[in-house]
């Protein structure tokens, strides 16, 4: 009865999300090569998925996108949320950008804040962001201009161009050149005193506040690693659970994620978005409260399972190089190795904190790709086979 019930509400949520580009009312688009023309209008959010997207014409929406490289260069009415290799953006954005990218390069017109997460990024002269730039980089490069504040993390920053109020970053190298402008504080965190221009133009204070002499927060305290530890527990019988009673769907997931991670990380980011929108847009009318109710409680389900799957790819990765990954026994060793690597980063300083968001893309995304599997590659009615 349990079973039945589990597979039936599977089937509700996937229903659900079946639905959903249609509640939505989205442009959604998949191929190898993306690209939107000059004369090109859309008149809606646009979600995209694919190697090389580049973006001409106009989006009178939100944009959510995900490929190896990225470029917009024409203009967009709404939020840009990006993720890939390569990412630029030379056109204009009325409101926010989110990038998630190993190489950043900015140059035109952003009107919100923009965050980045990433390897280098470079903020060119021609670029100016209407709020805040907040980073977590390896390398920045800002020579545009902020109208509000600068702040992050970062190993080395170069400043030659304009923040009209603070600047306040953790830095091992800092660099502000004669160019430089600020018109507040600079408060920089450092092991090394900042090389500034006698020329640079700072309105505020300039405090540093040195490594060693702060007080360090690593993270390990006794109340967050009891809660951490009841968490993995909570995960691995949770996992355990999924393995014996949804071996085809857990270890489909897991397979989706080693073989299209690209895939995986666009459906995540689609569907991490679309689900709780359409939730709330089915609970506007009086009959649609329940069905919205329960696929918000589905979609926390999946959130939680999220973790599972991931950790069951990296035990399963690990394993495959000297044992047979698909074994019923390896796979349950693998599940719980991948969850304390998983337990291990969420203490990574900076990496730990965007760690459940990794985490929610990839394993939301492997699930959704394993559930359209199934249902187009096993019959109706078809037994399940044992695996291992």
């Amino acid at each position: 009865m349990k079973r039945r019930l589990s597979l039936a509400l599977l089937v509700a949520f996937l229903l659900t999300l079946v639905g959903a580009p249609a509640a939505f009312a989205a442009d959604f688009r998949t191929d190898t090569s993306i690209s939107i023309g000059d004369d090109e209008v859309i008149d809606d959010d646009l979600y995209l998925l694919g190697t090389t997207i580049t973006i001409n014409g106009t989006v009178n929406g939100d944009v959510f996108a995900a490929g190896n490289s990225l470029s917009v260069n024409g203009t967009v009415n709404g939020n840009v949320y990006l993720l890939g290799q390569e990412v630029s953006i030379s056109g204009t954005v009325s409101q926010g950008v989110r990038i998630t990218a190993n190489s950043v390069s900015i140059s035109g017109s952003i009107g919100e804040d923009l965050l980045l997460l990433g390897n280098s990024a470079a903020i060119l002269g021609s670029a100016t962001i209407g709020r805040d730039l907040i980073v977590t980089v390896s390398s920045l490069t800002h020579d545009g201009s902020v109208q509000r504040r600068l702040a992050g993390n970062a190993e080395t920053v170069t400043l030659n161009g304009s923040v009209d109020t603070n600047v306040d970053i953790s830095v091992e190298t800092l660099t502000v050149t004669e160019d430089a402008s600020i018109g507040g504080n600079l408060t920089y965190r450092s092991d090394e005193e900042a090389e500034i221009s006698s020329g640079a133009e700072i309105g505020g204070d300039l405090t540093l506040e040195m490594m060693d002499d702060m007080e360090v927060d690593t993270g390990f305290s006794l109340d967050s690693i009891a809660f951490g530890i009841a968490g993995l527990i909570m995960a691995a019988v949770y996992g355990t659970v999924l393995l014996v009673v949804f071996p085809r769907l857990t270890v489909t997931a897991s397979n989706q994620l080693l073989e299209r991670p690209m895939m995986s990380v666009g459906m995540g980011i689609i569907f991490l978005i679309v689900i709780p929108i359409v939730a709330v847009l089915v609970m506007i009318t009086v009959v649609g409260i329940p069905l919205g109710l329960i696929t918000l409680l589905l979609y926390g389900i999946a959130l939680f399972s999220a973790q599972v799957f991931v950790g069951l790819t990296i035990g399963r990765l690990i394993f495959s190089f000297f044992a047979d990954a698909n074994r019923r026994l390896i796979q349950f060793f693998g599940l719980l190795i991948g969850l304390l690597i998983l337990f291990g980063i969420s203490f990574v300083p900076y990496l730990g904190s965007w760690a459940p968001l990794i985490i929610a893309i990839l394993g939301l995304g492997g699930l959704m790709l394993a559930i359209g599997k199934l249902r187009h590659d096993q019959p109706r009615g078809a037994a399940q086979p044992a695996e291992g």
